[in-house]
Parts: structure tokens; sequence; C-alpha cells
């Protein structure tokens, strides 16, 4: 055999995505019946009337994170202390659950934010190990807040914790 003969068949495709698509997610649905931005900024992305009657509803949505988690639920006004609510259990599929609270809002401008935890299988804590620079991760906090996103923290098995992008968190499907 020469150089440059070779013997075996070519083939060609489109290639596969180098994340796994799904990763989890919480976010704001709905305050008070109005609906939240895809992508609020943190200003001015829901205004509910002044005549709304408190408390108003907060709905939440979720997808990749266990359905049965519960949600904690903060809002901190401009002017005074924070107020916080643990949700219901979340209800759906693991690809699409929601849940919601009744929270009085204060007048003015206030800050959202939500926050569940999840344990992660024995599997998925071996591959975000990596993230965690080498511990054994065992539960996953997530934590979206109007305007600034979400983040993700790894907490390990000894107990320390590592913040990460939530894209990450999609890397552990192909680690396993």
């Amino acid at each position: 055999m020469g150089i440059g003969d070779f013997n075996s068949a070519l083939t060609f495709g489109t290639p596969a995505p180098l994340f796994v698509a799904g990763q989890p997610v919480l976010h704001f649905a709905t305050v008070a019946g109005i609906p939240v931005p895809a992508n609020p900024t943190g200003f001015g992305d829901v205004t509910v009337p002044a005549a709304t009657a408190n408390p108003v509803t907060i709905a939440l949505a979720t997808s990749g994170i266990p359905v049965g988690s519960t949600v904690k639920v903060s809002v901190t006004p401009q002017y005074g202390a924070p107020i916080s609510v643990d949700s219901p259990p979340t209800a759906g599929s693991l690809a699409n659950s929601t849940t919601s609270v009744s929270l009085d809002i204060p007048f003015g401008n206030n800050v959202l934010s939500a926050q569940t935890s999840f344990t992660v299988v024995a599997a998925v804590g071996d591959a975000l190990s990596r993230f965690a620079q080498g511990e054994r991760v065992e539960k996953v906090t997530l934590t979206s807040t109007l305007g600034q996103g979400e983040k993700a923290t790894l907490h390990t098995v000894a107990g320390n914790q590592f913040e990460v992008e939530p894209a990450q968190l999609k890397l552990a499907a192909l680690l396993q």
C-alpha cells in the first residue's frame, strides 16, 4: 500500500452537537399574570399595576430539574427587608415542570430571585467532578434572578461548593 492509498469507505454527515441539549433551567413565567420576558434586563421587566392587590401569584417553570422539587422565591425591595417563601413541589415532567407561589410584593422597584436544589446520581456527580477540583458532586443548586440570569453551584460530598456556568451542567451527560 503506498502513501495516499486506502481501501476504507468514507462517510459524510452533519456533526452532532458538542453539548447535550437540556441544561437545567429555572425561570419566572408570570408575575401577577403578566408574562416575564424571555431575556429580562433587571429593570422594568414586569410592571405590576399599583391597583393590583397583594398577595400576587408568581408562576415558575423548570426544565431538566427533577419533578417534585421546591423553589424558594425571594423578593428584595428597593427599601426594606427581603421576603422569601417556598413553593409547593413542581408538577409536570422533567422536560417541563411548573409551580407557583403567592407573595406580597412591596410598592416600587423589586428584584425577584428563585432557587432550587436537587441531588444528582453518582454517575453525574462523578462527571461533574471535573468542575469541582476532582470532588464528587452530590447536589446542584440553581439560582435565577431577573436581569442577572442563572447561576449554578455544585455541592460536593466533602462539603465544598463550586460556582459554575449552568451550561457546564450539560457536559455531565457527555462525561458519564
